[in-house]
Parts: structure tokens; sequence; C-alpha cells
């Protein structure tokens, strides 16, 4: 089974949200606070009812609270799982419910604030099924398990040899049969008690003990001492991660230390000019018949390099991924043996602290997690991740006017080629108009490089980067596959952020029909009379001429009108193929230079609607 529907009421900056999730992985983007880190700790209160060690609570913060400062006194959690087997249908009886013919399994929680003697008291009550007073045993709630990695988690925490570690987890996971695991701790506990050293140790310490006992006792009372036998899960707690070991000593720091060839024994290849030190023959050094000094120097060589390769030594990304994976491995064995529970990863910014390249083989990997009965939520920022994953699991968040809304790409009206063709495109440049709060879809590269400097000559409210402007270079016209994220009359399907598609009419040909039947939504196709190059001629005549003779010096127009001109010097830079170096000449040019320029009404008209100004 896998959870389909939720809705979330009243919750933080959520007033009303429904949400549609898919089998596999799920990943929520958009740009800060648009409500994906409350979706995340949405799920953790809902499915961590029956978790002993709770790790959210509800809080009187928690609340709606509207533009008026008005706060809500109730906030509602309603999850619906789909594709039940007839064994789950059992074992989360209580939550059984019939929906369009087929069983589904529903889950309620509801928040409720109310003041008590002057003080906020929060009550809540949950139950299963479609009738409300339902109740939901602890043993069922507890069938439901996720693992939450934070945003800003401390891996290297995490790690460490304390009580219910992740590590620990997976050992008792893999081991999960409490015979084996008596079994295993056994043979630790035998070789404890046949170690002669320890037991001379402790029979030492026992004499002394019951040796000042005779004398200050009256009964001659007199004490043991043992070990206290070790639990598989104490041992599986102890233990430490750590790097690979590599061992590597240059040959001349122990020759220039020994006359004779009694290191040889320590190393594997001690005929190699590095050496690799042999981990059980160093452990057993003090027992050999060397040198007090010599033994020193082996124990400090081997210490240094033993110290390289802690936890602590590594760099937090390749920590967070050794992390994920200790994390992952918990799940992959807890979904496969116990097939019992509903098994979930909740995972915020899976980027964090890894560079793009390393992402790209984090998320490949969540996407093997799409067989496994495992399901993935994830929340990011990452334009890389975006880029990686498959359009069917992408659910855009935004926020207008403090309002909310979630867009599932897989829910907008494109076919399979066109799902394809946007694969294909969203590019991590591409990927980033997810995150925009207005869209230029333009043909090349001419546009990219000039658009956000004709922005600043509009004026300083104008200004791109500042109002979250995403100019998309398409380069071609093949426009319509992204249009259709925006142009929907569905608001349900379409990204609720406004979009300027800049083209040229090239006297009203097919693509230019094409472009314009494009509009509706949230879409609006901004045409040029003729070319891009023509429009900025025709407006500035005197400073194009001047850029362009910087590239061709013997550049001239034949006498005419301005209009003819300018499908002259539009012919030109089409014939001399350099309509991207002259629009980065012009560029330099306009950004260095206090000069006067024109931008051609048409392109003001798309920046404008992009910002939402018009």
């Amino acid at each position: 089974m896998f959870l389909k529907y939720f809705q979330i009421k009243n919750f933080r900056c959520i007033e009303k949200l429904d949400i549609e999730f898919k089998k596999g992985v799920n990943v929520f983007i958009g740009e800060n606070n648009t409500g994906k880190t409350s979706i995340i700790d949405a799920l953790r209160l809902s499915l961590g009812l029956g978790t002993q060690r709770r790790d959210i609570f509800f809080s009187p913060d928690d609340f709606f609270i509207n533009r008026f400062g008005i706060r809500a006194d109730t906030s509602e959690f309603d999850l619906t799982f789909a594709d039940v087997s007839k064994d789950e249908r059992g074992i989360f009886i209580d939550l059984l419910a019939l929906e369009n013919g087929e069983y589904v399994l529903k889950l309620h929680l509801r928040y409720q604030l109310r003041i008590k003697g002057g003080i906020e008291v929060i009550t809540y009550k949950c139950w299963g099924g479609e009738h409300e007073g339902q109740n939901i045993s602890y043993e069922m709630m507890d069938a439901f398990y996720y693992v939450y990695l934070e945003a800003l988690r401390d891996a290297e925490r995490y790690l460490r040899p304390t009580r219910e570690n992740r590590l620990s987890l997976l050992l008792r996971r893999l081991k999960s049969n409490p015979k084996e695991q008596s079994e295993l701790a056994k043979i630790i506990n035998n070789k404890i008690k046949t170690t002669t050293e320890w037991m001379d140790l402790i029979k030492e310490a026992k004499n002394r003990i019951n040796e000042h006992l005779k004398r200050t006792s009256l009964n001659q009372q007199t004490i043991d001492i043992d070990f206290l036998p070790l639990e598989y899960k104490k041992i599986a707690e102890n233990l430490k991660m750590y790097l690979p070991k590599s061992w590597l000593v240059k040959k001349t720091e122990i020759t220039n230390n020994f006359t004779d060839n009694s290191w040889e024994k320590y190393f594997v290849n001690p005929k190699d000019n590095e050496l690799i030190f042999n981990e059980n023959t160093m452990a057993n050094i003090d027992s050999d018949s060397l040198s007090l000094d010599k033994k020193e120097l082996l124990k400090n060589i081997f210490q240094r390099i033993k110290d390289r390769f802690e936890l602590t030594r590594n760099g937090l990304g390749y920590n967070n991924l050794i992390y994920i994976s200790t994390v992952i491995g918990d799940l992959f064995e807890r979904a496969s043996s116990d097939t019992e529970r509903y098994v979930s990863l909740l995972i915020e910014e899976p980027e964090a602290h890894i560079h793009p390249q390393l992402q790209n083989l984090l998320f490949d990997y969540f996407r093997v997690m799409e067989d496994t009965n495992i399901q993935v939520f994830i929340s990011s920022h990452s334009p890389t991740i975006t880029a990686k994953t498959h359009i069917d699991s992408i659910a855009i968040l935004q926020c207008a006017t403090n309002n909310i809304t979630i867009t599932p790409i897989r829910k907008i009206s494109l076919d399979v080629d066109e799902k394809n063709y946007l694969r294909r495109f969203l590019d991590v440049t591409k990927s980033q108009l997810f995150f925009s709060k207005g869209v230029i879809l333009v043909e090349g590269i001419s546009e990219a490089l000039l658009l956000p400097i004709f922005a600043d000559i509009m004026g300083k409210e104008c200004n791109l980067n500042q109002l979250g402007i995403e100019i998309v270079n398409i380069g071609g016209v093949a426009f319509k596959p992204f249009a259709k994220l925006f142009n929907s009359c569905n608001r349900a399907k379409r990204l609720n952020i406004n979009c300027s598609i800049l083209t040229d009419d090239d006297s009203n040909s097919p693509r230019a029909r094409n472009a314009r039947a494009l509009a509706g939504g949230k879409l609006k196709v901004f045409l040029s009379n003729n070319t891009f190059e023509f429009e900025l001629y025709l407006q500035n005549e005197i400073v194009v001429s001047e850029i362009y003779r910087q590239l061709h010096p013997q550049f001239s127009l034949n006498t005419g009108d301005i209009s003819n001109k300018a499908i002259q010097f539009m012919e030109k830079i089409k014939t001399n193929k350099d309509k991207a170096v002259f629009a980065q000449m012009l560029a330099e040019k306009l950004k260095n230079n206090n000069i006067s320029f024109n931008v051609p009404l048409y392109i003001q008209n798309a920046i404008k609607w992009a910002e939402n100004k018009k």
C-alpha cells in the first residue's frame, strides 16, 4: 500500500492543501516559505502516533494564522492509503473504508486548542475508517514506520556509538532472530572470559578489594568480580564506524629506525617502497621481543594513520552520504523482512553539503527505491535534483497572496512525447523555472543574454534577479511542452506564476501562429514585428551599428528608410552567423556604459507580464 491522498487544514502556513502522492519517490520543490517543511512535519505527526520515541510534538504555534492575525483553534490531517492488499486489510482493519468500489485505509487526526484557567491546552483525537469514533489501537499505529532526515542534520553525531544509533538499528535488523542474537553475544562474552590478560587483571583487583574487606568487616565479607554479560543490542550500539584504511607508510620511515629486518613481520608487503601495516600483527606488538623504543615507534605510526580515518576527519558532504546510506540500509531490510508495516523515508534537502555530481549519484539511488515497498517524500531546493527527478514525481509548491498551492506535474496535460521532451531539456538551468516567481521563454542565447540588462534599463523595480524571474532559453521554437506548464484554464493543472513567450513574428509565419495558439491561463505570447535583431536596430540604429562595426569594420548599409536598414542588418547578422557574439558585445556595452537605449515595446510588455505588473 502507499499514501495516496493527504489533506492538511490550518497547520502553520497552510490554510488548506490537498496533496496527491504516488508510489515510490515524491519530490516537493519550490522557493522558500511555500510549505515544504510543513508538509514533512505534518507527515511526521500523522505517521508517528505509534512511535515510542516521538521526535515531534504539536504546539500552539502550529495553528494557522490568517492575514488578519486570527489564529485557528483546530488543525486537521486526513490520510488515505491505496493499493491495500488482502493481508493489509486484516492488519489495518480499524482504518478500512470503501471508496469508489475499492478498499482504502483512512486515518484522521484533529488537534484542538482550548484555554483552561488562562493556559493554552492542546488535545487531539484520531480515528480510522469513514466514521468518527472508530478507535485505533496502539499496535496498529505502531505498524506505521518512518525515518526522518532533517535539513540541518548532524551526520557525524548520528553515526556515533550511542543508544539506538542508525548503525545498531541496521545490525539488529540484519540479525533479527533473538536466538541468533544471543549466540553472537555469547561468542564475545566467552572470548572475554578466556582472555588471560583480562582474567589476571580481574583476579588482581578482586584480591586487592578482599584484602581490605578482611581488615574492615567483622564477618570476613568477600566479593567476586565478573563481566556484565553483553547483550547483542549493546554490542551493536557500541560499534564505531570508520573510513576504509589504506595503512600506507613510506619504507624509509621504518628502515631508518631499524638496523635489522625485524620490522618486516608488521607489514603485508615489506619488499615494496610503500608499506602496508598488518593490523593483526600490530595487535600483538606488546608481546613481541622488540625494544621499547621500537615498539613505541610502530605504535605511534600505527595510531597516526588510524586517526586519519575517523569520521571527524571526513567532510560534511561525505558524512551525510554515509549517514543516508546507513538509514537506507536499515529501511531496505525493514521493508523486506517486516511486510506488515508501512515504511517511509522523509528527507529534507538531501543535497545538504553535497556537490552536484554527488547529488546525481544520490538521487539515482533514491530512484532504485521505486521498486521497493518504501515510499519516499523529499523536499528540495536543488535544481540538480529536480533535473534528475522523473517528471511524474515532481510537485511544485507556490505561495501567492498567502495562499499555498501544490501542482503535481503529472496532473498537467502533457502527452508522453511532451513529457519525454521536458525530461531531456530540464537540465539544471531550465529546472530553475520551478523555483521562480515568473518565467520568460526565449528562442536563443541572444535574448537570454540581453533580457536581464533590458529589464535594468526599464528601472530598478524591474530587476529580474530581485523579482525572482527566470529566463529559459529553449534553443529553438519548441515552446509547447513548456507552455503547457502554464496555459491551462484549470488552476489545478498549471503553475501559479506568469509566463511570457518571446518570439519572432516572421510575417505571420506558421511558427508565429503556433506560438499565438499557446496563449492561455497564466501564459501570454509577445511577438516582434519581424525578428529580435530587427527590433533592436529599428529602435537603436546608432548604438547597434557602432557595436556591429567592431565585429565588421567594413559594415555599411544601403540608403533607405529605417525599416529597410533594419531588414538589411537582420540579413547580414543572419548570413554572418554572429548573433550570439553581437548580443554578448551589446550586453557588455550596455552594462558597463551609461548610454541611452530604447527597449522594444514588445520586450517591455513580456518582462512586465512575467513580473506580474501588467
